[in-house]
């Protein structure tokens, strides 16, 4: 996957890291890396419109600029239940007392952490991650070491990869047969394709497997086999003027819900407020997330060729491409960056913009805010209902000399208490359904009942939203695609759908065109990339 296709989504920071942060950040309210990068704040997936565009720089995991993590004074360890936050995860857990992370004069207590026991014994392991060090060096650091105390005889060296290298990286180490036990890394399909990835579901509890989200669990299922982590994620949520609206004569309390929706009301926008209602850049990318949301499949089953040629697609085309020639979206879609359409929205030129609440909230002027009476609702969703979501994620290496030591390595990173601890430090969103049962994680994030429109409440408001979303979320494609070679894949795709947009290209030639370079690509006969 290129950096491009990553940073897409960026750090799951609903605000959806390093690569992954800063990706998934922008989702749920971040900004997305040019390559994965550490994590930043909850990043939302990006519409196939101005959801899209907007959420294409801002909601990937995205890579925060986060606090540096300390460790409070050593407490004796002391045994606990086996489990960690409410569900049981068929490990043994031990407490090592409290902890803080500390970024200038402000410290943040992250509770007490509690350590998971691995089943495997003595190991000596290798673990990557993806431009991490910097802003959560000190952290990762301390939470390794307490792995380390409890688990004698387990030793873990941690090495962080630029964004721009981990692939590369990783591909040299399958090669050379020195690939790290753990890795946060990107192109799956291709090392899984040269059997360096293992499968970890014998390995992993199944009371741990069933606490990961489903959408993010069989994002990396292939013919049966689990081959990664969930580690964190992003959502987007639909940021929109009530002003807009009650000018056009809609009602503010009910925005649009669906794709059809919103184009409907845009077309009452623009005919009654002379204002656009979605603003989305177009040909650059975002159909793909609509053709997920609209239940078409994109390649067979056998993953050997394509199949998003069918009349719904074509139909779907042709509707967005009628949508833009009528004049209903921003002329300038095809050419200007996505992240142009929160500046769009700012300016008062539309209503609806897709995004993580973090990167169009946060940056905005307040004042902006309360001239467009700005208000936020769940994620626009397409025929299936469902929303999109970015991710991050861990494969464990088939050639590790301790696959039980790493999976397990891999539990306690993707585990509740660390991935509480990351949220407190960064506003990205949990890969685990029991996050949002802990006690003081609802307190602090969810249930503060939050109603008003201020900067700050728009906010609280909007990582509860983006968590919402995430109860039957799937896994933005390009998040984590099926197929190897998929980034040439999505160049195409970009290629075309840009002239159905650009120069009229016909919706069925345009698909055409696709599911031929698509098969080229898929069979081998092109080359290159």
């Amino acid at each position: 996957m290129t950096q491009r296709i990553l940073t897409r989504r960026g750090l799951l920071t609903y605000g959806v890291g390093v690569v992954g942060l800063s990706l998934l950040a922008s989702c749920s309210g971040g900004s997305p890396a040019t390559a994965p990068a550490a994590p930043t704040p909850a990043a939302a997936p990006s519409p196939t419109s101005a959801a899209t565009a907007a959420a294409a720089t801002q909601s990937q995991p995205p890579s925060p600029t986060a606090p540096a993590a300390g460790q409070s004074q050593a407490t004796p360890i002391t045994t606990t239940s086996a489990t960690a936050g409410s569900k049981s995860t068929g490990y043994e857990w031990k407490s090592v007392g409290t902890r803080q992370v500390t970024s200038g004069t402000t410290t943040i207590d992250l509770g007490n952490r509690q350590i998971l026991v691995s089943k495997a014994g003595r190991a000596d392991l290798e673990f990557w991650t993806i431009n991490l060090k910097g802003p959560y060096g000190t952290w990762i650091e301390s939470f390794l070491k307490d792995y380390e105390t409890v688990n004698s005889g387990v030793n873990v060296k941690w090495v962080d990869v630029p964004g721009a290298q981990t692939a590369q990286k990783y591909l040299a180490a399958v090669g050379a047969g020195r690939a790290p036990d753990l890795a946060n890394t990107y192109e799956m399909p291709r090392f899984i394709e040269l059997g360096a990835v293992a499968d970890i579901a014998s390995y992993l509890p199944k009371e741990d497997a069933n606490d990961f989200y489903p959408g993010f669990w069989d994002a990396l299922t292939f013919d049966g086999k689990v081959y990664g982590f969930p580690w964190y994620t992003g959502t987007n949520t639909l940021v929109y003027s009530r002003k807009i609206m009650q000018d056009a004569g809609l009602t503010p309390d009910s925005p649009p819900k669906t794709w059809d929706d919103a184009i409907t009301m845009s077309k009452t926008i623009k005919d009654k407020a002379s204002k656009y209602g979605l603003l989305t850049t177009v040909g650059q990318g975002e159909l793909v997330e609509l053709l997920q949301q609209e239940g078409i499949p994109l390649v067979t089953d056998d993953r050997k060729k394509a199949a998003l040629n069918t009349p719904a697609a074509v139909a779907l085309f042709q509707g967005w491409q009628d949508f833009y020639k009528g004049g209903y979206l921003p002329p300038e879609g095809t050419t200007a960056d996505p992240r142009d359409a929160n500046q769009w929205f700012y300016a008062g030129r539309g209503a609806f913009v897709s995004g993580g609440p973090v990167v169009i909230v946060k940056r905005a002027d307040p004042a902006v805010l309360t001239q467009w009476d700005t208000d936020l609702a769940g994620s626009i969703r397409g025929k299936n209902g469902k929303s999109i979501a970015s991710l991050q994620y861990l494969i464990v290496s088939s050639k590790s000399k301790n696959l039980q030591a790493a999976v397990d390595l891999g539990a306690y990173l993707t585990g509740t208490g660390l991935q509480i601890e990351f949220i407190n430090q960064v506003p990205i969103l949990p890969t685990r359904q029991s996050v949002s049962d802990d006690p003081d994680f609802r307190k602090k994030f969810i249930d503060k009942q939050v109603s008003g429109r201020s900067q700050q409440e728009l906010l609280d408001r909007g990582f509860e939203l983006s968590l919402a979303e995430l109860k039957d979320a799937i896994v933005d494609y390009n998040a984590a695609p099926s197929v190897v070679g998929w980034a040439r894949m999505y160049d195409t795709f970009k290629q075309e759908t840009n002239k159905l947009f650009a120069v009229n290209q016909p919706a069925d030639q345009t698909l055409t065109n696709i599911e031929k370079n698509w098969n080229d690509i898929l069979s081998g006969k092109a080359t290159g990339g």
